[in-house]
Parts: C-alpha cells; structure tokens; sequence
C-alpha cells in the first residue's frame, strides 16, 4: 500500500445553514424544521457539500441544553459515515469552549455528540450567540489512502464500453480524476470497490445541458474502507437497488444507468474522491481490465472489456 497524505482545502463553496440562538431563534430565508421539548430545542436541518457533479446531502440534528455557565450544543449524525462540520461562531456576552480544532469529526450514527459549550460573561446583561454551519461527508483528518488498490470496471462480465471522457475532461472534467463510461440505460452497475452505502438519489428523471440540470442527478455513494468515497453518477429514475447503511462486496449490484443530470446522453459517470468542504477532491484509479490483470488507469477513446 501506497500511503499519500493529501492536502486539506477548506472552501466557502457549500451551502451553509445559520443559527441564532439562545433558543435556537431562525432567521429569514434560513428556513429549518424546528420543535421544542422542555428546555431542549432540537434544530433539523439539511447540510449540503456540493461536489462536481451532484448535490450529496446529509442529515444532522442539533440541540442545545441549559448548563450552570450557559448552553451546551450537540449535533446527532444520522450518516453511515463520519461527517466533518464546522462552525463560524458570533458571540455577544459570551464565549465558546470547545476542543480548539478547526472542524469537528462526527462519527457514523453518532447520537448526542457534544460540540463544545456556549459560557455567558456576565447574568446580568442581555446574551446571545449565532453560527453558522459548513460540512461534509467524510473524516477531514484522513491523512492516507490506498493509492494502490485494484478497482473492478462496474458493469458485468463480457461486456465492453468506452470511455467517452477521461481524466480532466474539457467538456465537463476540468481538473477532475472522473471517467465517463458510454453505457446505454438500464446497464447494470456494479461495485468497483467493497464499502457502505451512504447515500442514494433517484427521484429524477430528466437531463439537459443546463445549469438547472446540475443538482438534479441521480447517483449511489460508497464510504470505503480507507476513507475514501466513489460516486456512481447519472443513474436512472428510481434506478438503484441499494439503500443508505447497505454493505457492498466489490461486483454488487448498485442501480440501474440512465441519463440524469447535467447530461449529454445515456452514461456512467465514475470518481473516487477524499473528504473536503467545497469541491470534490478526485483521486486517480487503477481499474482490472480484460482478464483482470495488470490494473492501470483508463483512458479517454478507450473500449474496455471485462472478462472476469
């Protein structure tokens, strides 16, 4: 195993969520699912990490709970995988106290996980708090990953495609490590990689070149062993047959192709990516051809068969 220590980039491209508190008080057009039991007021909201090609979405859960010195804040993970957040923290009369890193690593199907307390200075004046919210799949911390790990092409033994558009792509691959398989709908896609499903969007159905077409794709992520993530992109409506917290051997069955999206025509789009907030952070893969061996990277223009 090659280890790689990738970069950390923190970006502002991400949709972000505000919160007003003491009480958890909502701002306009922030609008957010809010109930109140006793003195704990749950807050739930949905975070978005937009990479190239889709809008992942993930569910957190936050609360806050009266203290002697103030508040303390929580947050539940609901995903099948770390989530990273961060918080941007306005304080009047008060100050955060907290584990002093620059983000927060909430582990998979974590319940009442505690960010940090909210301490007021002074009884007797007026207090308050706000912050916002930027996050992502995924652990920020992860310092190495399987560069050399062996990928399955994701389609069925004795079948062949082409890659239509390859690593940094000039149609819509700039800069990015993603392949474009030219597969007609209704292919079968399997799983290049073992892994966990950690989330699944179906419910579209048309495609178009423009930019209102973008976040409406369907796609299967998978959370792999090493931290690293791969999306299975342009997927069919109603075309998967995994759900979110699914366990994948490498040649499972993920979902049907299609042509949704951001989209020229039917395809299959690939990328393995590292966990960042902002833009998707794509890594190369090796993919068995032919046989099975050796494992080297595709090409753009390439027909690729598998025969095993």
């Amino acid at each position: 195993m090659t280890k790689i220590k990738p970069q950390l980039f923190v970006s502002s491209c991400i949709a972000e969520q505000h919160i007003n508190a003491k009480n958890f008080l909502r701002l306009p057009n922030h609008p957010c699912q809010i109930s109140c039991i006793k003195a704990t007021c749950l807050l739930i909201m949905t975070l978005c990490c937009k990479p190239a090609h889709t809008m992942a979405q993930h569910a957190l859960v936050f609360s806050a709970e009266k203290t002697r010195k103030g508040e303390a804040i929580y947050v539940i993970n609901n995903a099948y995988c770390p989530v990273t957040l961060a918080l941007d923290l306005q304080m009047d009369n008060a100050t955060f106290v907290y584990n002093k890193e620059p983000f927060f690593v909430i582990p998979a199907r974590t319940q009442h996980y505690k960010l940090g307390e909210v301490t007021v200075y002074d009884w007797r004046q007026k207090w308050s708090y706000s912050y916002k919210v930027t996050s992502c799949y995924g652990d920020l911390r992860t310092a190495v990953y399987d560069s050399l790990y062996e990928y399955a092409l994701p389609y069925q033994k004795d079948s062949a495609f082409r890659i239509m558009q390859g690593y940094s792509g000039s149609f819509s691959h700039q800069h990015q490590n993603a392949l474009d398989f030219g597969m007609q709908e209704g292919t079968a896609v399997l799983a290049a990689r073992e892994g966990i499903v950690i989330e699944v969007v179906q419910q579209f159905t048309t495609a178009c070149l423009e930019d209102s077409c973008k976040p409406k794709v369907n796609f299967v992520t998978i959370y792999h062993s090493d931290g690293t993530m791969a999306s299975y992109v342009h997927i069919r409506y109603n075309g998967a047959v995994v759900k979110p917290g699914d366990i994948v051997k490498r040649g499972d069955l993920l979902a049907h192709s299609g042509n949704t999206g951001y989209s020229s025509g039917p395809h299959l789009h690939f990328d393995c990516f590292l966990p960042n907030v902002g833009e998707k952070r794509t890594i190369p893969t090796k993919f068995m051809t032919g046989n099975g061996k050796p494992a080297d990277y595709l090409a753009q223009g390439n027909v690729y068969k598998k025969d095993y």
